[in-house]
């Protein structure tokens, strides 16, 4: 009876504080702001926080918000013109998180006349899919809409379930037609944004067969829209991927003889077509120099075949020095003029190619061609030490073209007077001619040094560099003549072509002191 008692005591003290909490007064709109007061607390409560909730003018909540105790509001971001608007205000106190009543204000009616804003990037895909523009918090409806004439027909209406969504997904179109997307974003069923999408036309549709000759398995068939480019079908490894010594490309004929080829990446769609597979043995393509332009010849039904073409460029050892590929099918190019691909007294061949849809390659080679003129090695120009620090030597970048490099850093031993080689750098293949080359090691200003830099085009060498770094040695060399009894003249020592020499009485000697005749 006692705990009975006692119960009945605490919820009589309960209701009594709930009564406690007075609701806000004097709740009015300043413009967007709500603003209210909050009357004295009569017990030993605080206020802890306000509760907002605002609603369209049809009792629409548009959103609640809690806050810290304050006596205003600012609800303008979520106000559109010419619409009208309430709110509700309560206040809470502790303890017990005790609620006032909710004080409702009078509506408000946002000045200027009533308009609808944009929705922004509002599209409409084949699948169906609906996407727009960040807008807030604001739930959007779409509705898939299909031209009738010069009328729009209203096919399907959905609405995000979270107002963050960015998309709505429709069922995909398959059936020709025209069709566009609406979006509109809703405070309750207020309108307040609307978006359309671009027109978006599907095609009839058309059917694809595939006959294989008997070469394999026929693929499926396949359904394509009007205009559309088909879809590569797939066929055994063994007619794909087909490189080094293949004589066979594959193609798609609209015709059972292969006259016809069926270009997968140019030809569309325009009515139910069966398309035939060949694997043919390529025709020679005849590839001769025309002076320095690259030839050869094609078929047009080769061309209509083949999805690009590749040529290359040999030195005489069969060194790769230059190619191109996944070009337009031609039937020549002018790699002299493009790119001063050859230089004088070297010889050269190319090889042209064809590669079909499924990647099969086949290429003819053509004869040798020698470049007039002599054979001269051009120099490096403006070769300079760019950074002690790392060896790192620049020079003016030649023709852009690929080359081999290879560059050797020799330091002078002071005891032997002998070039020590202590760093090489050499490109195992050909690469595109950098401006530098870097030994990844300090120079040492007191030392002596001389770099040596080649570029090859395959077995060629086109350009050569050299430079010297460093302290120049002592410019004497004493008793050289000591066994003699003479005593030693003045001597120079000169430095020619990476060699230490002596000049003494108009000879000439090395550092060993072998006269150089």
């Amino acid at each position: 009876m006692r705990k009975l008692l006692l119960s009945l005591a605490m919820i009589a003290s309960y209701a009594t504080a709930i009564w406690a909490v007075p609701a806000p007064i004097n709740v009015q709109w300043d413009n967007g702001t709500l603003r209210w007061e909050l009357p004295e607390l009569t017990n030993d409560s605080v206020y802890e926080g306000i509760l907002l909730q605002l609603f369209t003018q049809s009792g629409d909540k548009i959103t609640s918000i809690g806050t810290s105790v304050q006596t205003s509001w600012d609800f303008s971001s979520n106000f559109y013109k010419g619409r009208t608007y309430y709110a509700k205000v309560s206040s809470y106190a502790n303890p017990g998180n005790i609620y006032s009543a909710e004080v409702v204000s009078p509506e408000y009616t946002v000045p200027g006349d009533k308009d609808t804003l944009v929705v922004p990037n509002v599209t409409l895909n084949n699948n169906g899919t609906v996407q727009w523009g960040y807008i807030g918090y604001l739930f959007v409806r779409a509705t898939l809409q299909k031209k009738n004439g010069e009328e729009w027909t209203d096919l399907a209406t959905r609405t995000t379930t979270n107002g963050w969504n960015q998309s709505i997904s429709f069922d995909a179109l398959t059936t020709p037609g025209t069709y566009r997307a609406v979006a509109d974003a809703l405070q309750g069923t207020d309108v307040v944004m609307r978006g359309i999408s671009d027109e978006l036309l599907i095609e009839e549709t058309f059917t694809v067969t595939f006959n294989a000759q008997t070469l394999f398995a026929n693929p499926e068939a396949m359904t394509a829209p009007k205009k559309s480019k088909i879809t590569l079908p797939t066929v055994p490894d063994q007619y794909k991927y087909q490189s080094s010594g293949n004589t066979h490309i594959f193609y798609w004929s609209t015709d059972a003889e292969g006259n016809t080829p069926w270009r997968f990446d140019e030809d569309s769609l325009m009515q139910d077509i069966t398309l035939y597979a060949q694997w043919i043995e390529c025709p020679a393509l005849n590839p001769v120099w025309d002076g320095k332009i690259c030839r050869w010849t094609m078929t047009e039904t080769l061309k209509a075949a083949s999805k690009d073409r590749m040529v290359t460029v040999y030195t005489e050892n069969d060194n790769y020095i230059f190619g191109s590929g996944g070009e337009s099918i031609e039937d020549s190019i002018d790699y002299d003029s493009s790119h001063s691909l050859f230089f004088p007294g070297r010889k050269y061949s190319f090889s042209a190619g064809v590669r079909d849809y499924y990647y099969n390659e086949v290429a003819f080679k053509s004869e040798l061609m020698t470049v007039e003129g002599e054979a001269t090695i051009l120099p490096l120009q403006n070769m300079q030490v760019g950074k002690a620090s790392s060896a790192k030597v620049i020079w003016d970048k030649p023709i852009d073209l690929t080359y081999k490099r290879l560059c050797n850093l020799y330091q002078l031993n002071k005891s032997t007077l002998e070039w020590d080689n202590i760093a090489t750098i050499e490109d195992p293949s050909s690469t595109w001619a950098n401006n530098y080359v870097e030994f990844n090691q300090s120079l040492d200003d007191l030392e002596y040094y001389r770099i040596v830099c080649q570029l090859y085009q395959g077995e060629y060498l086109i350009y050569e560099g050299e430079l010297f770094y460093g302290t120049n040695p002592a410019t004497s060399i004493e008793n050289m003549d000591s066994a003699a009894g003479n005593p030693s003249p003045v001597t120079h020592k000169l430095l020619r072509n990476g060699q230490l020499l002596i000049e003494r009485d108009g000879k000439t000697y090395n550092a060993q002191g072998a006269e150089m005749r």
